[in-house]
């Protein structure tokens, strides 16, 4: 009798999975690409390319604790700051659904931002959606990292 439970346990939770597992890493391959694709046009200033990376709901947390739209994180992007090198690792993307996936990270790089060079160094979490055929930012929470004494 335990033996048929644990069975129909691990029948129905094998049948809530939405997508095969060859599917889910196509998907995450496709995410990955997504971002890849994000990080270029933050390089490259490319406002309208960033636009099209975020949904009408977007929402960033920044690492100083302020809160911005799309069109203020594009302009943050844009004008604001001048991105001259950027780089992710530890990236990880864990599916939601088939639509959403979470992924996390570390990105370091250097900008500028009033004439000043600053280096930095931060921890990355962002909420990804399928949207009209598109992989794009819904949310984003980073924080600095800070070096150890």
């Amino acid at each position: 009798m335990r033996a048929a439970a644990v069975l129909l346990l691990g029948a129905s939770i094998l049948a809530a999975c939405d997508e095969p597992e060859s599917e889910t890493h196509s998907t995450v391959q496709v995410v990955e690409a997504a971002n890849a694709a994000r990080d270029r046009a933050m390089l490259a200033g490319d406002g309208p390319a960033l636009e099209n990376f975020y949904t009408a709901d977007y929402q960033i947390v920044d690492d100083g604790g302020n809160v911005r739209d799309r069109r203020n994180q594009v302009e943050f992007l844009t004008r604001r700051v001048d991105l001259v090198s950027a780089a992710s690792s530890d990236v990880q993307i864990r599916m939601l659904s088939k639509n959403a996936a979470l992924m996390t990270g570390r990105a370091r790089g250097t900008y500028r931002q009033g004439g000043k060079e600053r280096p930095f160094d931060e921890r990355f979490s962002s909420i990804w959606v399928s949207e009209d055929s598109r992989w794009r930012l819904r949310h984003e929470h980073r924080s600095e990292v800070k070096a150890k004494p």
